[in-house]
Parts: structure tokens; sequence; C-alpha cells
């Protein structure tokens, strides 16, 4: 069994120690891919192999990620989570 890990504390906050006059095309921001993919096992039609993250969007906002990779559909007129290969 794993241990739970909490990220250092700057990493919830690195934003804040960016210059004040910084050029958006200067920063290289830390994201992830499919980042409302932890919970992958929930929506009963949604196949395992498409997993990608071990932890949910607020752990990988306190990790330090700033750009969120999360797709959503429409079917029926209700919005939902897309994620991988689905039906």
């Amino acid at each position: 069994m794993s241990k739970t890990r909490h990220p250092p504390q700057y990493l919830s906050s690195w934003m804040g120690s960016l210059p004040k006059q910084l050029f958006f095309r200067d920063l290289i921001i830390p994201g992830s891919h499919a980042s409302n993919s932890m919970d992958l096992y929930k929506p009963k039609w949604s196949l395992p192999f498409t997993k990608c993250q071990h932890f949910s969007i607020s752990q990988q906002l306190k990790w330090g990620v700033r750009y969120l990779d999360i797709k959503f559909g429409v079917r029926k007129d209700k919005i939902y989570e897309m994620l991988g290969i689905n039906k």
C-alpha cells in the first residue's frame, strides 16, 4: 500500500511568485491529460484502460497543476464528462 503524499506548500501557490510583468507566451504551465479520470470507474460505460490520473482535480491543483484537460459532452440535453473511449 502506498503512502499518501502531500505536496510541498509552495506548489499550490507557485503562480504567486511570478513577476508581475510577464508575457503569457513566456509561461510553461503544468497540466494534466484527462484531468477528471480519477473516478473513471463510476460511469459504467467507461473502459478501465482510459484512466489517466490517480489524483482528484483538487489534489492536482494542490500539486501545482494549472491546466486541466476536461472534456464534456451532451446526450439527451444532459451534460456529462467524456473520458477516453466511451460509448
